[in-house]
């Protein structure tokens, strides 16, 4: 049902009863019934003449209910509730009916590829909003059996296992007799922990699957139970999906850790458990473990795997050498500090300290670490025209600037020219002779080979600094590169005119034994009657001379400019 149709429907019934919700259903319970699903509700009907009478009923919604209430409908009642949820109702037609509604237990069937081949049915609903989302893990509960005629097969199929799966490049891997393919992802993309289903598939999905039927048997029957996700991050600073965190148990709330705030974390390496109190962000641990906290709620507990020796390599932590280093995190406690909320000169104090820290980075070449140390100063300082305090002020447009400036040389480094030049243009807007800015993004222009551009920067710096022999250096080799590039159009016109001068010749020779041009012995086979095309066709080929004429024309221009 579309959902304006669901509103309209609701609407109408609404117009006809009355509706009070005597106990809320739990949370988790999202799901109304819908037409298939099997239902298991408590009537309790108020008679006229006084009394009660209380059954329970069971039944697939869209059949015929086994329950009448004159003047109320409890198929369109028990639509409008969650499991769990208890209701009394009583219609405002003429005939006067109330009845009290327990939804106990709901079974929703689902078809999940919308041609039977896979059908769903869910005996429990789950908790939370969370489903596996690429990449996870997931930790299931399932067993499986053969059916034959939709009864099950004695002695064959999985006893019930706990398996950890893999989700990840839209496979679900992790057990030989799991769903195969695809299949086996759309069944667990939409549950949710706790939530507990049975799933048919059809023998045609079965096809090359490495499990071993019983001759004659159909098809295959899965319990299955969502116990518990786990959500991978890539917190590697390149997104190299290096340094990967794997979520065992969700932290507290929303709020993490920035940078500077004292932490309080428990680790444990190779079994060996420890407690340590650190500044965040501040360059005493390894990049894995710096990186992992900033990601972290408080009473988080993740799994750190790293394989880049240079991010886990930590003396204090004595990870060994080894292609793969993993540790276990638990984020106990940690200051919390909410920088745009402080005073002017805290923020330039605190942005100082992260400075420091970056060129603390910059020296040990840890250019990503140092990168994203100075963007969380020019982040906290980026909007300085309500400063009231003038001397603060000053500072923070000065410490703004200089770590523009280490950002595009970070960048530089890193040989990201197209974000190096957009640094500096940051600071060339304030100041548009500032030496560093236009020194660094003539040599990110160089590099993306626009010569002009870059040639116009350095001499903006020899305008400044006379002196400076560095930006003398790059106009020299800037001077040899458009030489060169000249020298490389030049041939590449050169080219195309001698190509378009040989298909002219070729348009224009004549066939080999023919003293005639090709044009005349072909007008003199036509009948006269095609005189007046052919004087057509002999303008429009005119035409096309002409364009070959203006073709080459323009390209002696291009050549002689380049000259």
């Amino acid at each position: 049902m579309e959902e304006s149709d669901a509103e309209d429907e609701l609407t109408s019934f609404l117009d006809d009863v009355d509706k009070e919700i005597i106990t809320e259903a739990p949370p988790e319970a999202w799901y109304q019934p819908k037409a298939g699903d099997v239902l298991e509700v408590e009537v309790e009907r108020c008679r006229s003449e006084g009394g009660e009478d209380r059954k329970l009923h069971k039944w697939t919604l869209g059949s015929p209910a086994p329950v009448t209430i004159p003047g109320l409908d409890v198929d369109r009642c028990v639509r409008t509730m969650r499991c769990g949820e208890t209701a009394f109702l009583r219609s405002k037609k003429e005939v006067k009916a109330a009845a009290t509604l327990r939804l106990l237990s709901l079974e929703r069937n689902e078809d999940i590829l919308g041609d039977g081949r896979l059908m769903r049915r869910t005996l429990r609903e789950g908790r939370g909003w969370k489903t596996p989302k690429a990449p996870c893990e997931v930790l299931l509960r399932f067993s499986w059996q053969a059916l034959a005629s939709g009864d099950k097969i004695p002695e064959t199929g999985q006893a019930a296992k706990e398996v950890a799966m893999s989700i990840k490049n839209g496979s679900c891997t992790g057990s030989a007799d799991w769903i195969p393919g695809i299949y086996g992802l759309r069944v667990l993309t939409d549950l949710r922990v706790g939530q507990r289903c049975l799933v048919q598939l059809s023998s045609e999905l079965l096809s090359g699957s490495p499990i071993e039927r019983p001759p004659g048997s159909g098809p295959l029957e899965y319990d299955i139970e969502l116990l518990q996700i786990f959500t991978f991050e890539d917190i590697s600073l390149d997104r190299s999906e290096k340094i990967m965190k794997k979520v065992t148990r969700e932290g507290d709330g929303y709020s993490k850790p920035v940078e500077g705030a004292t932490v309080k974390l428990r680790i444990q390496v190779d079994g060996a458990e420890r407690e340590i109190s650190a500044e965040a962000a501040s360059g005493r641990f390894c990049a894995a473990l710096e990186e992992a906290v900033l990601s972290m709620k408080k009473h988080e507990i993740c799994e750190v795997r790293c394989s880049d020796p240079e991010a886990c390599r930590d003396e204090e932590l004595a990870f060994g050498p080894g292609l793969l280093v993993v540790f276990l995190l638990e984020l106990l406690d940690f200051e919390e500090l909410d920088v745009f909320s402080s005073a002017e000169n805290q923020r330039v104090e605190y942005c100082s300290r992260r400075k420091e820290v970056g060129s603390f980075f910059f020296q040990k070449s840890s250019w990503r670490q140092a990168l994203k140390r100075y963007q969380v100063v020019t982040s906290n300082l980026g909007y300085l025209h309500s400063w009231k305090n003038e001397a603060s002020k000053a500072q923070a447009m000065s410490l703004r600037k200089a770590c523009h400036l280490n950002i595009a040389a970070c960048w530089l480094k890193l040989e990201e020219w197209l974000e190096a030049s957009k640094a500096c243009d940051a600071v060339l807007t304030d100041e548009p002779h500032n030496v560093k800015a236009l020194f660094r993004r003539g040599q990110s222009l160089k590099e993306l080979k626009e010569f002009r551009e870059a040639e116009k920067c350095f001499r903006k710096v020899l305008a400044v600094q006379a002196d400076n022999k560095e930006a003398t250096r790059m106009l020299v080799q800037l001077r040899q590169m458009v030489k060169s590039e000249v020298e490389q159009q030049k041939e590449m016109f050169s080219r195309m005119a001698r190509g378009i001068a040989d298909t002219e010749n070729e348009a224009t020779e004549l066939p080999p034994g023919n003293d005639k041009p090709l044009e005349a012995e072909t007008r003199s086979s036509l009948p006269d009657s095609n005189s007046s095309q052919l004087e057509v066709k002999d303008d429009a080929l005119e035409e096309e001379e002409d364009d070959g004429t203006l073709t080459l024309m323009g390209i002696s221009a291009l050549l002689a400019c380049a000259a």
